[in-house]
């Protein structure tokens, strides 16, 4: 068990792969609704 502690300690945050994982998962989706709205704009533009 130390050991296993030691490993996810290592660089002070035990939290470290969880904080990277949330930050990726907010960043794909902030782009995935940029996407959306670009490609909505664009096909309303298109009807006119």
């Amino acid at each position: 068990m130390r050991s296993q502690s030691a490993y996810l300690g290592m660089q002070g945050d035990i939290w470290d792969a969880q904080k990277d994982m949330g930050a990726a998962f907010v960043g794909a989706l902030i782009t995935a609704l940029g996407i959306a709205f670009l490609r909505r704009r664009q096909s309303a533009g298109e009807s006119m």
